[in-house]
Formats: structure tokens, C-alpha cells, sequence
């Protein structure tokens, strides 16, 4: 009787919002051991946008921060940026005549314009002024207020969940993949590539990782759905579409990959960690259209898979962005990856070999 294997192709989306400095924890594996440990390849975004600053938490107007370590600031005064330093412009808000000042200062602590320097504080004159309210300087400079980059945030979450699955002992196999960023050597911003092939997550593998995430600089665009395609690749061991006549890790020189997948019974999962819409994701590059070409995989084509008729949706999208991304995960979910040949074991794949993918996911700016 033949056996399927089940490659599960989990795209799992760690969204960063505007006030929040956290990646959101990916409780994946909760058991000690497994018989056959799965295959997990983290899609790391190293986007341009991911050099951007957020923030832990949100400024609240009505939140008194004056109680936290590093607030010397008086609430309720006005205090305006001069020569890198703040100093008393008025009293109160309620004593700022200009509307447009008034407004901003109260909801979000800060209001930058030309405003008069002496009471009534009217809107005019000829210096463009930076204010803030002492509530709003409180928040900004208390020690409970942390900022970082994106890619460090996401980075250093990422070498924690590795950590944790290595100190608690579980049995997987953990591999690496990035976008090819404008800077990349490889080729300009088409897909994405394997950094480090999927393997034994052990302290030599570990340091692999965490070589290549420390590696990592944010540039280029979000190929999303074309480097979910080229890891659909990977996993199926055929022919690298994004990487075309070069060697990465995974990769035969050729230009071939070798399938992590060990055994007929093995799961696999796809981590794609990002921190916004699709850009530069048009499927374009190296002779072919990746989503549209006859034989993606195994004499069949991606296509409009969910049948939405809105691919590839450019107008939608900034920069070049495609609404492919659902296609692809769909077609993974569908489609058998692996149709012949053997595992390890020496037993046969067969003909029914099939991903079984959590449903397509919305990613958000």
C-alpha cells in the first residue's frame, strides 16, 4: 500500500506594528522528541524597509510616564527643541493660540511649524519650531521605552527561538533562506536564496544560523511569493529558478537542489517571517515567469490556483508587488512535490506525495 508523506509547508508571518518592538513567538514544537525530526526552513525578510525604527509601545496623552526611570520632563509644559536640547517654550498647552499646534500637542505630544515664540503662541512668523509636550518627552526618553530596528528585532527573535529549541533537546532539522537584495551578489532583487541548507539543529548548525542572520543587511524589495516559489524548489529538489547558474548552500553546481526531505513520513514546514506587502514580486527573471511558466513543478503550472482573479493585482500594490503569494502557498498545499524515487530508508515515495499547508495568510504594513 502506498503511504503518502506529509509536507506540511506552514507559512507563518511575524508581523512588526507601528508601536510594537516584539516578533510574534512561534509556538511550533512543544514536544520533546520526535521519531523523524521535520524540516523547518525560516524565510528571513531583509527588505530595505526592515532598517526602519519601531518602537515597544504606543505614546498614550492620557498615560503618565513622569513615575518611570528617565522622565525629567514636566507633563503639562510645552518644550521646544533647540540645539539638541529642550528647553520651556510654554506652560501649558492650553496656552498655545495656534489650533493646528494645539490640537497635535494634545493627541500626540508633538507638532512641528512655524509658530511665534511669545504668548498668545499664534500660528505665523518665520522659524519652523519643534515642540513637545513634557508628557510626550517623559514617554520618549523613559528607560521602559525601547527601540531597535526591525531586522535586529526580528533577528534576535529568530536566534532565540533556535536557542530554546536547542537547550530543550528537540529533535529537527532547521534551514535558512533571504530575499536577494539589491546588494546581493547572487542576482538583483529576484526570489530569495538558501543561506544555510536545511540540517540536524545541533550547536555546529546553531552557529551556522546565527553566522548568517548576523550577516544579514536590510536592502531591495519584498519578493514574497517568489521566494515562497523558489523554496517549493528546494523542498522538491528540482532545477533553482531565482538563483540561476550560481551555488548556494543546497544546491549542486548545477545550478540543481538537493531535497532536504529524508523520509516518506518526514514533516516539513516553511517559516516566512516579514514586515510587509509584496515588492519587486513579479515573477520575472532568468528567461521565465515563475507563476505563469507551464511547468513550475512536475509538468504543472502555478496560475491563478485560487481562482480569485486577481493576479497578478499590480495596481494594488506599490513598487512592483504581485498578489501571487496566495497562489503559490495554494499550489503547494495541492500539488505533490516529491513523485518517485526513495527515501532513506529505502522505501518508496510513490505518487502520492502532498503538502499539507496552513491556509494562505494577510500581511500587513
Amino acid at each position: 500500500m502506498k503511504r503518502r508523506i506529509p509536507i506540511h509547508i506552514l507559512t507563518v508571518t511575524l508581523l512588526f506594528f507601528a508601536g510594537s518592538l516584539y516578533a510574534m513567538d512561534t509556538d511550533l514544537y512543544t514536544g520533546k522528541s520526535v521519531a523523524v525530526p521535520p524540516n523547518v526552513l525560516i524565510i528571513f525578510d531583509t527588505s530595505g524597509s526592515m532598517e526602519d525604527e519601531v518602537v515597544n509601545r504606543e505614546y498614550d496623552p492620557t498615560y503618565d510616564y513622569s513615575s518611570e526611570p528617565g522622565t525629567p520632563y514636566t507633563n503639562d509644559y510645552v518644550y521646544v527643541r533647540s540645539g539638541g536640547y529642550y528647553n520651556v517654550f510654554a506652560t501649558s498647552v492650553s496656552a498655545i493660540n495656534c489650533s493646528s499646534a494645539k490640537d497635535a500637542l494634545n493627541t500626540k505630544g508633538t507638532w512641528s511649524g512655524y509658530i511665534r515664540s511669545s504668548s498668545p503662541y499664534n500660528c505665523g512668523g518665520h522659524t519652523n519650531r519643534n515642540l513637545f509636550t513634557g508628557r510626550y518627552l517623559n514617554y520618549y526618553f523613559s528607560e521602559e521605552t525601547t527601540r531597535g530596528r526591525k531586522i535586529d528585532v526580528a533577528r534576535d527573535a529568530i536566534k532565540g527561538l533556535l536557542q530554546k529549541l536547542l537547550d530543550d533537546g528537540i529533535d529537527i532539522r532547521v534551514g535558512l533562506m533571504r530575499f536577494n537584495g539589491t546588494g546581493s551578489s547572487i542576482s538583483s532583487n529576484i526570489g530569495g536564496r538558501i543561506s544555510v541548507a536545511i540540517n540536524d539543529l545541533d550547536a555546529a548548525q546553531k552557529a551556522l544560523l546565527d553566522a548568517a542572520l548576523d550577516g544579514y543587511q536590510a536592502d531591495g524589495g519584498t519578493p514574497l511569493a517568489e521566494s515562497l516559489a523558489e523554496a517549493g524548489l528546494y523542498f522538491a529538489g528540482k532545477q533553482s529558478w531565482a538563483n540561476s547558474g550560481k551555488t548556494t548552500p543546497g544546491m549542486s553546481s548545477q545550478g540543481m537542489y538537493t531535497s532536504p526531505i529524508r523520509w516518506r513520513c518526514q514533516q516539513n514546514h516553511i517559516i516566512l517571517m516579514t514586515d510587509g506587502n509584496s515588492q519587486v514580486d513579479q515573477g520575472d527573471g532568468n528567461g521565465t515567469n515563475i507563476f505563469t511558466r507551464s511547468n513550475y513543478m512536475n509538468g504543472r503550472s502555478i496560475g491563478d490556483r485560487d481562482n480569485d482573479g486577481a493576479d497578478p493585482g499590480t495596481s494594488n500594490f506599490d513598487n512592483n508587488g504581485t498578489h501571487w503569494l496566495d497562489d503559490v502557498a495554494k499550489f503547494l498545499y495541492d500539488e505533490d512535490l516529491i513523485i518517485n524515487g526513495t527515501d532513506e530508508a529505502g522505501e518508496p515515495y510513490g505518487a502520492y506525495v502532498y503538502n499539507s499547508a496552513t491556509p494562505p495568510v494577510e500581511f500587513e504594513r
